[in-house]
C-alpha cells in the first residue's frame, strides 16, 4: 500500500555472466535493477532487465510491476530518468 507522501524509483547496475536479463555494455556483461520504493524505504515493486537499454526506458516497465496498481505522485528519481524519452 502506498500511504506515503513521495515514492522513490532507482536502478542500479550488477555485474551477470549468464541468464536471461543478461546483456552487454561496454563496461561488460550485466543487468540493471530497477526498484520503487516508499518513503520508509519499503519496496513496492521492481524489475530486472539487461543492462543495455537507458534507465529512462525501463521506467515504465517498473512501474507497471507495482501491485496493486496504484497512483504515486510525485516519483522522485535520479537524473538519468529526467527525459522526454
Amino acid at each position: 500500500m502506498i500511504d506515503g507522501e513521495e515514492t522513490f524509483i532507482v536502478g542500479s547496475f550488477a555485474a551477470a555472466k549468464k541468464g536471461p536479463a543478461a546483456g552487454r555494455t561496454k563496461g561488460g556483461q550485466g543487468m540493471k535493477l530497477m526498484v520503487v520504493a516508499n518513503d520508509q524505504a519499503i519496496p513496492l515493486g521492481g524489475c530486472r532487465c539487461s543492462a543495455s537499454p537507458a534507465e529512462v526506458t525501463l521506467v515504465e516497465a517498473t512501474l507497471a510491476s507495482l501491485q496493486p496498481k496504484a497512483s504515486i505522485q510525485p516519483l522522485i528519481a535520479d537524473k538519468a530518468d529526467d527525459s522526454q524519452s
